[in-house]
């Protein structure tokens, strides 16, 4: 399932708070903030279920990219991992 900051009741938390929140719920966590959350990484590096960074993109590449993450990805390959999205291009036909 997908929990967005603005729809939970996250809005307002610090990067770090989002973070936790994430590791709590054992989810992966899904941002446009490489600066800071490339540094969370590295003091979280054995804590987290997996970042996923990406650059502002059309939300239908988000989508198409997010949905082949899912496919190729579990919880365990990602747990610890910092990912980009721009790497789960699906291949072209």
């Amino acid at each position: 399932d997908v929990a967005s900051a603005s729809s939970s009741r996250r809005r307002g938390l610090t990067d770090e708070e989002q973070l936790q929140v994430a590791i709590k719920e054992r989810r992966v966590l899904v941002t446009h903030n490489i600066r800071d959350f490339d540094q969370l990484h590295t003091r979280f590096s054995d804590q987290h279920f997996g970042i996923l960074l990406s650059n502002q993109e059309p939300l239908r590449i988000l989508l198409r990219r997010l949905l082949h993450f899912l496919s190729k990805e579990t919880s365990a390959s990602a747990q610890n991992r910092l990912l980009w999205l721009s790497d789960y291009e699906p291949p072209t036909s």
